[in-house]
């Protein structure tokens, strides 16, 4: 019995050493296995990344409206709104009395009609004048040219007899001329002729009849002479008379046409003036019935009445009647800091939640950037220490899309997009190294390879929050980067779960 015991026992005892060993060895190769170093990689991808501004705002309106009207001293007779009200474009804000005004309507009109006749009766005294003027021009001009036309006939008559006369006078002197030669020819040859030779007598007969002949002539030519300056002081009277003829015509020409054109500007000056009559006349009519039209205010925005400023019976002093905050263009506005709104402008992108469109995201573009703060940074002294807050800008968004969820004052949050680049290679910001020469680099596992790496030099390009851009020619789908030693903190697995895959983005 003994014996069986004892055998037992060792039989435990043997089974309970092989169990500590077994634990033993699993629990060393477990420390192994913890203690062998693991890689931790991310495979690179494309992504969409944006820098942006963050900010709170709230929903306001974009045609928020202070109802005024021009009708000072005017009567108010009626108010037709109560604060809290919902109105419509078009509905009726207030009356003012406007018995004044049309009676300066009425008797606007008839001072109209009245500068209208007279206005046509200047214009066409004006007209008959003109008239006038232009048939007393055409007829001074048509005797002037008479005169003309007798002076050049009587000093082309005499320019003619001149010429004549002339002509005959030439031809006396040029047979004079050869009478003479022919007288002294005549005379040499009787010289040497003796009394007693035959032809002595025949050469003093023709000697004789050539001194007649030449006396005949001059007595004729003399005579020419004479005529020809008697006609020529006529031509020159003539002339005279011609040049004055032309110069009288030409002065009665331009006489006459400067009265015409005198005549003219005054039919002109009478139509502009009554056209300038007419505009004042009209203006003066539509400023009145401009006035009778805003006699009755109305909203030109839909929305809610927020303050009424007027009663019965007031006279009108040029102050706000109502103020309506429209509803139908929500925008939202909110303040930067004076670090942000340098990098903001008008036409960027913008991203917007509210807790009232819940998990939808509207889009809009930035309108308005403010060029001087919302409110100056204020300076504080606590215990000798100067402090100071910094200055706010305002901006406004416009929306996209209208939401028929959003209402007046609701809060929210914003994004504006400051630059964005799409479907570029991402790794997460801490896997980019920089050496000491300044160039960058990430490390990746060798292709095929689960624990060897090599270096890739990169550029850098656009940073988001948890992702950047990385430049290389050598980058290709199924890459793996190798991400840095977590001592501490949270794994990139953990962030993703929290904020979702496009966090940084």
């Amino acid at each position: 019995m003994k014996k069986k015991l004892t055998k037992k026992r060792v039989i435990i005892i043997v089974v309970i050493i092989l169990i500590i060993i077994f634990v033993q060895m699993n629990n060393k190769a477990a420390k192994n296995a913890v203690e062998a170093p693991q890689i931790e990689t991310e495979e690179i991808e494309k992504r969409t990344i944006a820098k942006s501004v963050s900010a709170t705002g709230s929903v306001t309106t974009a045609n928020s409206k202070e109802i005024t009207s021009t009708l000072t001293g005017s009567e108010v007779v009626s108010v037709n709104v109560v604060e809290g009200q919902k109105i419509a474009v078009g509905d009726v804000i207030c009356k003012f009395d406007m018995n004044n005004v049309q009676k300066d309507l009425s008797n606007a009109k008839s001072s109209a009609n009245i500068s209208d006749a007279q206005s046509n009766l200047g214009i066409e005294s004006a007209r008959r004048t003109l008239q006038e003027a232009m048939k007393s021009r055409d007829s001074q001009i048509v005797n002037a040219q008479k005169e003309v036309a007798s002076a050049q006939d009587a000093y082309n008559q005499v320019q003619n007899q001149l010429n004549t006369t002339n002509q005959t006078l030439s031809a006396k002197q040029a047979e004079l001329g050869t009478v003479n030669t022919s007288y002294v020819e005549t005379q040499n040859v009787l010289t040497f002729t003796p009394a007693t030779d035959q032809n002595y007598q025949a050469l003093t007969e023709t000697l004789t009849s050539l001194e007649t002949k030449r006396e005949t002539l001059n007595a004729e030519i003399a005579g020419l002479q004479q005529v020809v300056q008697e006609l020529q002081g006529s031509s020159n009277q003539l002339k005279a008379a011609l040049d004055g003829a032309v110069f009288a015509l030409e002065s009665t020409t331009n006489a006459a046409d400067g009265n015409v054109a005198a005549m003219q500007d005054s039919l002109k000056n009478a139509e502009l003036s009554a056209k300038s009559s007419d505009i004042t006349q009209k203006g003066q009519l539509q400023t009145y019935e401009e006035q009778l039209e805003k006699g009755i205010v109305t909203s030109t925005v839909a929305g809610t009445v927020t303050s009424v400023n007027v009663k019965v019976g007031d006279l009108y002093t040029g102050n706000t009647i109502a103020t309506v905050d429209g509803v139908d263009e929500f925008i939202v506005e909110a303040e930067i800091d004076e670090y942000d709104i340098p990098d903001i402008a008008e036409g960027m992108k913008a991203l917007i939640k509210t807790d009232a469109t819940k998990d939808e995201e509207l889009e809009g573009r930035v309108t308005y950037v403010a060029i001087s703060p919302t409110a100056n940074a204020l300076t504080a002294t606590t215990s000798s220490v100067a402090t100071s807050t910094n200055a706010k800008y305002k901006i406004k968004i416009a929306l996209n899309q209208q939401n028929e969820r959003l209402r007046l004052g609701m809060n929210a949050k914003i994004s504006i997009i400051l630059e964005s680049k799409e479907n570029i290679w991402t790794v997460p910001y801490d896997t980019v190294q920089e050496r000491e020469d300044g160039t960058n680099y990430i490390e990746v596992l060798k292709e095929g390879s689960e624990n060897e790496t090599e270096e890739l030099n990169v550029q850098v390009g656009i940073e988001g929050t948890y992702y950047v851009e990385v430049i290389s020619s050598e980058l290709k789908s199924g890459m793996k980067v190798v991400l840095p030693k977590q001592d501490t903190g949270t794994a990139i697995e953990d962030i993703l779960g929290v904020d979702g895959p496009s966090a940084g983005v």
